[in-house]
This record gives structure tokens, C-alpha cells and sequence, in this order.
């Protein structure tokens, strides 16, 4: 039995499938007059009591915003909301408390609707607007994190975008997040999901600007929720697939997409490349239809030299985002004809966007030696639509795989994949649900024959939907049509820090970063050589 997910869809190596503003003062001087500043607004003089107590700034915050009503937004890498202060109880103006709790005159403060914007005058690009005019640059770019406000970590792939429009991107794996908004996104609200966390609206403008970092509340299911928690896990399933032609796309759509895709071996970035897509689906379930892309930008890296003996390329790795897409291409643990192959049982009740939906847990069943899946499905639990999933090749049998994923395989190297992780997952927009975000990571270890030693790579692909536009759409002609079976990083590109203009792209992680800059440096001391012997 083939899984259509067990497909060769690697390459050389591969995966599968109002604001007020302060004089420049000398520090005496400032922190009476930051007083007087934020005692011109009217929530500033409101009065709060506070009881005596030494806690974190975070926890004094949320009890101001208990009382007050408005929420607190910062960046945590310029306020250090896990410092414990003692305070005294007492009722005092807020304007007050926030000068004696955060004890930093060279933070300001910014209402808009009902958050209060903490942040450094000067520290971005521009300090927040004085009046609620329209912004005049023709396009602005929001950037922050999303992040646990209990642990503080990172909430990867987390889905960011404009409240009621088609306009969003994808938190990387450090939780950060760039998305461009044109100028008649000022007045808008930014939607910040994640499965199992209450959602978040916040003002476009709090961003202007500023690096914000969002603190994302576990929803938990109230206990009228938890008296009915029990439900048919396989039932469920079935009546979702059955579902599937009204939760999804009938017409075809276009999906203007951001993809990137990597190699790295110990910790080193070797190839790194991206691009931004427009993407033709046609509607779900047309069996005999085919998505087509369509290149509007790319760029690429890399960072291999001569003392490399093995080098790793994606083959079909935008192919293989594509065939996640698992409404669109069923895989065998939602197909029909597997489904006894695989157990299913209920793990959770969930609240994603203000709705509650299941979490069901699936693993290919014990008696099942071959390579299988396991992982979690979340349904909607009125519309009974999946949101997406979080699977794995199914870790006892992972060992089994290397043919599955690896092809042209050295003669002097043993390979062996170590995990191999997918999650996928779809946006509400217009009343259908269409592709958000998919990404997969293979991680490889390679040894050469009669070594002791190995090499650990990590190779990932990653798909993200930032814009859905169902107007005027039609099938591309073959010529403009990219070949999604090819190594995408062989093509035709270069790198370019002014490349993406007006596209929003999943920015690179940490370690990313640095390894690119890395490889910048190093392409710019050799080009400066070259140019120097030009001279001669």
C-alpha cells in the first residue's frame, strides 16, 4: 500500500511530501515631564488601586488593564516585562503607577482604541502618528512576535493578517513575523490566531514603526465544554470529509504565495532559496485538475565550496508543498480506503479564532510494520472543517524511510533519516476555507563508510499563503507555468536585499540570518578581491 504522501518527492536529497511627545531633556528633567505628557489624556489620570505586593511588571500591567480596560503592547527587548517591582497599596492616577512600575524615562506611551503602546521614541523607523490621519508613505511595513504570555516562547506558524481581508503571512520558527500593508490598511486590525490561544485584534497603527510583540492567552474550554468533551473521534472524521465540498473552494482561486526552501548541515545554512508565487488551485476535489505556479520573484544562496564531498539539493520541493495541501490531495490516514489502518482518538477540545474545534489524535495501528503516520487533525467543530494538522512519519518505523525520501545516494555514504515532521494549515476567508501554510522538515544523518563520525543535515520546505484573490481567474498558459518537479534552487537567481519590493515574506530565523550574513561578507571580500586584480 502506497500512501500518496509516500511519493518521491525529493531531489538529490530531499523532502516529502494620541501620542505625546517629549523634549529632548536632560535626564533630571525627564521624568516629570514624561508625568505631565501622560497626564494630558484622560485615561492617564484615571485612578487605580493597586494592592501592596512584589510581583512582575507583566502582572502589574494586566491588573491595570483589569481596571482600566486597555491592554498593554511592547517589545520585551526594550521592556523586561518578567522584572519584579514592590509597590505599596495605594490609588493613584495611572500615569503614576506606570512611571513607578516601568522606571524608564526613555519609554513613552500611545493610545490607540483600547491598547496602550509602550515603546522608545526613535527606536523604529518613526514614532507613532499624533493624530489618526492617514499614514503617507504608500505602503508600511508591521513586524513582531508572537509569543506565550506565560513561558514567553515562540509560537511557530502562527497566522497573522488583516482582520477581514485576504491580506496575511506566517510566523517563522522563532515566532517573527513581516507582513506589507498598503496605506488603506491604516485603519484596519491585525488578527493574530493560533490553535489553542485566544485570538487578538490589534490597530494596524500600534505597529507603525514598531517592533511589537504579541502575548498570545491560552483559551481554555469552559466546564459546560468539558461535561460534553466526549465525541466519536472517527466520527468526526468522516463527517468532515464528508463536509469537504461546502467548507472549500467550488470555483478556482489564486493563491499569491511566499515559498522557501533550505539545507543545512551541522548548524551550517548550504543552500537557502525563496521565492514569491501566484498559484492557480482549482476547486477541491476536481480530481483530473492540477495546480499551477507561476514565478514572480526568487533568490538564492549558497554556500557550498570545494572541500565539500556531499552536497544536498530539494528536489520537487514545491511540488511536494503543493501535494501537502491534504483536502486538495488526501493522504491515506483521511483516505477511505486506509482508514482502518489507522487508530483515532480524541485529545482535546480547542479554541482557534473565537470557535472551539477538536483535536483528534491518529497512529497507524500496532499490527502495521510499514512506515505510517501519526499526529493531531483539528476540526471546526460547527462546520465540522479541518483547520489542519501536525503529523510525522510515525517514529518507531522512521528507519525505514531512507529509500522514500533519498534518491542518487552515494555508494560511500550511509544514509538514515531521523524524523520527518509536516504541518499543515487552512484560512477562513468569504465563508470557504483556503490554504494557509504548509512546511515540512526532513532531518538526514550521513556517515561515510568507515568513518566514526556523521553529519547532521536539516532540509525544509515552506509554503504561505499572503494574499487569496478569487476574481477573474483563470488557468495560466504553459509557457508562463513553472516546472514545480525541478530543483528549485538550480534556476536562474540572485540575492538582493531590495528584490522584494512590495511582497511579504516569512522572514528568515535567527540562525538563518546569521548564517547568510555570513555568507554575504564572505561573497562581497571575494568580489572585492576580484576587483582588485581587475585593476592590474
Amino acid at each position: 500500500m502506497q500512501s500518496p504522501y509516500s511519493k518521491e518527492i525529493t531531489g538529490k536529497a530531499a523532502l516529502p511530501a494620541g501620542t505625546c511627545r517629549r523634549a529632548v531633556l536632560p535626564a533630571a528633567l525627564f521624568l516629570i515631564f514624561s508625568v505631565t505628557c501622560l497626564a494630558q489624556n484622560g485615561v492617564f489620570q484615571q485612578n487605580i488601586y493597586l494592592e501592596r505586593q512584589h510581583s512582575s511588571i507583566y502582572a502589574l500591567l494586566n491588573q491595570i488593564s483589569g481596571q482600566t480596560g486597555h491592554y498593554f503592547v511592547y517589545d520585551t527587548d526594550i521592556l523586561n516585562s518578567n522584572k519584579r517591582v514592590r509597590v505599596s497599596a495605594a490609588e493613584k492616577p495611572l500615569a503614576a503607577w506606570l512611571e513607578e512600575i516601568i522606571d524608564d524615562p526613555s519609554l513613552d506611551f500611545h493610545i490607540i482604541e483600547n491598547h496602550i503602546l509602550v515603546y522608545r521614541p526613535g527606536a523604529g523607523k518613526a514614532n507613532p502618528p499624533e493624530d489618526p490621519g492617514p499614514i503617507p508613505e504608500p505602503e508600511m511595513v508591521i513586524r513582531g512576535r508572537v509569543l506565550d504570555e506565560n513561558t514567553r516562547s515562540p509560537l511557530a506558524f502562527a497566522t497573522v493578517a488583516v482582520s477581514g481581508s485576504a491580506t496575511g503571512i506566517t510566523t517563522n520558527s522563532d515566532g517573527v513575523f513581516t507582513l506589507k500593508l498598503s496605506k488603506d490598511h491604516t485603519d484596519r486590525q491585525i488578527s493574530v490566531s493560533y490553535l489553542g490561544y485566544r485570538s487578538q485584534l490589534i490597530p494596524v497603527r500600534l505597529f507603525q514603526g514598531n517592533k511589537v510583540d504579541v502575548l498570545m492567552e491560552a483559551d481554555y474550554i469552559s466546564i459546560q465544554e468539558v461535561m460534553i468533551r466526549y465525541f466519536d473521534p472517527l466520527a468526526i472524521v468522516n463527517a468532515a470529509r464528508q463536509k469537504i465540498t461546502e467548507n472549500y473552494s467550488d470555483k478556482p482561486v489564486y493563491l499569491n504565495s511566499f515559498y522557501r526552501e533550505g539545507v543545512m548541515r551541522s548548524g551550517r545554512l548550504i543552500n537557502y532559496s525563496e521565492g514569491v508565487f501566484q498559484i492557480y488551485k482549482p476547486p477541491y476535489q476536481r480530481v483530473f485538475a492540477r495546480d499551477q505556479v507561476r514565478l514572480m520573484q526568487s533568490r538564492t544562496i549558497s554556500n557550498v565550496d570545494q572541500t565539500d564531498t556531499l552536497v544536498l539539493k530539494i528536489r520537487a520541493g514545491i511540488k511536494s508543498s503543493l501535494e501537502l495541501d491534504f483536502i486538495n490531495n488526501i493522504p491515506d490516514f483521511l483516505h477511505e480506503d486506509y482508514l482502518n489502518d489507522y487508530d483515532f482518538s480524541q485529545a482535546d477540545i480547542i479554541s482557534i479564532e473565537g470557535k472551539s474545534a477538536y483535536a483528534i489524535e491518529f497512529e497507524q495501528k500496532k499490527n502495521i510494520t510499514e512506515p505510517l503516520y501519526k499526529g493531531i487533525l483539528y476540526i471546526e467543530r460547527e462546520s465540522l472543517a479541518f483547520l489542519g494538522a501536525d503529523f510525522e512519519v510515525h517514529p518507531k518505523h522512521i528507519g525505514k524511510t531512507a529509500n522514500r525520501f533519498l534518491i542518487r545516494k552515494n555508494r560511500n555514504y550511509r544514509a538514515s533519516v531521523e524524523r520527518a515532521a509536516y504541518t499543515v494549515s487552512y484560512r477562513y476567508h468569504n465563508g470557504r476555507y483556503y490554504l494557509n501554510h504548509v512546511r515540512a522538515d526532513l532531518h538526514l544523518r550521513y556517515r561515510k563508510r568507515y568513518h566514526l563520525f556523521s553529519n547532521n543535515y536539516h532540509v525544509f520546505v515552506e509554503l504561505a499563503t499572503t494574499g487569496i484573490d478569487t476574481a477573474n481567474v483563470s488557468r495560466f498558459e504553459r509557457s508562463a507555468a513553472l516546472r514545480t518537479d525541478r530543483v528549485f534552487s538550480d534556476g536562474n537567481h540572485s540575492y538582493d536585499h531590495e528584490f522584494w519590493r512590495d511582497y511579504s515574506i516569512i522572514a528568515p530565523e535567527e540562525h538563518i540570518t546569521r548564517a547568510i550574513s555570513l555568507i554575504e561578507a564572505k561573497i562581497e571580500r571575494v568580489t572585492g578581491e576580484e576587483e582588485q586584480q581587475g585593476d592590474f
